[in-house]
This record gives C-alpha cells, sequence and structure tokens, in this order.
C-alpha cells in the first residue's frame, strides 16, 4: 500500500533533519571541523567549553546585536517546542516558562544581557547536570543541536508566526510557501518514504543495539542494550550499578539531538548519562 502524503510540517522538518545529517557527514570528512589538530589536554577542555557556550549564545542571539533579549530565548524555544510537538503545540506555557526563567535566572527586569551573564548562567546549570567535564561538552552539543534545528524553522512557512518579523533580517527574511534550502552536494531527491525514515530518526531514539554483546573493531567488547554495567559518578565519586538503556552505532538524531556513532545511553542511580566513545573507558565498566 502506498504511503500517505506528508503534510507540509513534516515535509519542512524532514528537510531540516536532512540537512543537519549531511552537515553532521561533512564535519566528520577528512579536512572538515571533526579534524582540526587537538589542543593540550591542559587548556583543551576548558577551550573546548567556552567554544561551545560562545557558538550557543550566538545561536540564541537571533538578531546578532551581540546581547540575549528575553523575546529571542522565548522565540527559539517556541520553535523547538514545534519541531518536537507539532506546529498545533499550545506555546502559552513555552512563553510563560523562559520568560520566568529569564526574569529568575539572568535578569530580573527582563533587561538583555551580555555573554558573560549568559556564561555564568550556563555554567551553574552543567554543573548541576553533571560536574564531570566531558559530560559537559556533550550536554552543549546537544543543546546547540536543538537551536540550530531551532534557528533553521524560521526559513519554513509551516514554522512561521507574526512574532518573527523582528529578526527575519538576519534569519534570512521571511519565508516562503515554496521555499527549500539549495542542496549542499548533488543528490537525487529522497522519495516519501525515505524522507519520513529521516523525520523518524528525529522524533525516536533508534533501536541499533544487538541481542549479543559485540565487539569493537580493536577487538575489546562493548556493551549491548539492556545490559548490567557500572557508571562512573563524579559527584559520588563512585562506580554505580547502571544499565544500557541505548546504543547508537551510528551517528544520527536522537530524542532530537545529535549523537556521535559509539555513544551510550545509560542509566543509575544518579540518572541518566550519554557517554561519547572518547570517554567509554572512564565512565563506563563491566559489571
Amino acid at each position: 500500500p502506498k504511503l500517505p502524503p506528508l503534510t507540509p510540517v513534516e515535509q519542512d522538518a524532514g528537510v531540516i533533519m536532512q540537512f543537519r545529517l549531511a552537515k553532521a557527514h561533512v564535519m566528520g570528512m577528512p579536512g572538515g571541523a571533526g579534524h582540526q589538530q587537538p589542543m593540550p589536554p591542559s587548556v583543551s577542555r576548558q577551550h573546548n567549553l567556552d567554544k561551545l557556550m560562545h557558538e550557543l549564545f550566538r545561536l540564541h542571539d537571533l538578531n546578532a546585536n551581540g546581547v540575549l533579549e528575553e523575546l529571542e530565548l522565548v522565540k527559539l524555544n517556541e520553535k523547538i517546542a514545534m519541531l518536537h510537538y507539532g506546529t498545533d503545540v499550545d506555546r502559552t506555557p513555552v512563553r510563560e516558562k523562559f520568560h520566568h526563567l529569564f526574569r529568575e535566572k539572568l535578569d530580573p527586569e527582563g533587561r538583555p544581557v551580555p555573554f558573560e551573564r549568559f556564561r555564568q548562567y550556563m555554567l551553574s546549570v552543567l554543573t548541576d547536570l553533571d560536574p564531570n567535564v566531558q559530560a559537559q561538552e556533550m550536554i552543549l552539543e546537544q543543546f546547540i543541536a536543538e537551536a540550530e534545528s531551532g534557528r533553521e524553522t524560521f526559513q519554513f512557512q509551516s514554522f512561521a508566526s507574526a512574532s518573527d518579523q523582528p529578526f527575519h533580517a538576519q534569519l534570512g527574511g521571511p519565508p516562503k510557501a515554496a521555499q527549500r534550502p539549495a542542496p549542499i552536494m548533488e543528490a537525487p531527491e529522497p522519495p516519501a518514504s525515505a524522507q519520513r525514515e529521516v523525520l523518524q530518526q528525529g522524533r525516536n531514539s533508534r533501536e541499533l543495539a544487538m541481542a549479543k554483546p559485540r565487539e569493537s573493531p580493536g577487538g575489546h567488547l562493548t556493551f549491548s542494550k539492556g545490559e548490567k554495567l557500572q557508571v562512573w559518578s563524579s559527584s559520588k565519586n563512585a562506580w554505580l550499578d547502571g544499565v544500557v538503556l541505548e546504543v547508537f552505532d551510528t551517528a544520527c538524531f536522537a530524542e532530537g539531538y545529535a549523537v556521535p556513532a559509539g555513544t551510550y545511553k545509560v542509566s543509575s542511580s544518579s540518572g541518566v548519562k550519554w557517554v561519547k566513545p572518547d570517554a567509554l573507558e572512564s565512565s563506563l565498566r563491566k559489571k
């Protein structure tokens, strides 16, 4: 049987997801940003955190005037909510939540704040979520992926609203009904079934784990979905019993986030943690 036609919202969200995946592929190619020479270990972690923090601030600064305004925080998170739950989602709770957050955490009078104030707030958020610097980097990367997707919705008519107008000058002008981004590289238009598959990647975690333990190319035993293991907790300074919730064998989008290949999503008494490949040896071990 034929699949039902995609709605305009599904088509636009699918296009956004395709270009997010294409960008991730290009960044990982030789010569891309993913192959820059690493900095010395003594400074690389703090440098990476600051770099990611600046990028997250830039993405929130929708009108590019160098400060974060209350309306910018609200608008971007409205768009992210629409990506997650559809364009008919009730945006009133989103507005109220981020209006309250801005007044409580950034400026009580709702005045624009500079990067340093934003940085102080984000450092407190990251410390509360996970004191491990590697985990903080991944959390920031997830925030950035969502902010990038939220900004891209300004280019699509199906996500448009009248209150977008102040940001059109910096975000490419008002959207057009038939507008689509220029392709990054020449490729045939994917069929509707493929577009629906890409869209699904952004809605749910992919089921990628195999039923039995596998070995990495280096011969080391890896973990499988559902396997019991131990997870290192920096806050408790101890190994905790846990379980593997998801195994991501390939780079993809899961729960709205860009996830690199080789990532594990695990759970322990300290909460849920996303562990990147370069942190496996220090964060996970066999039980």
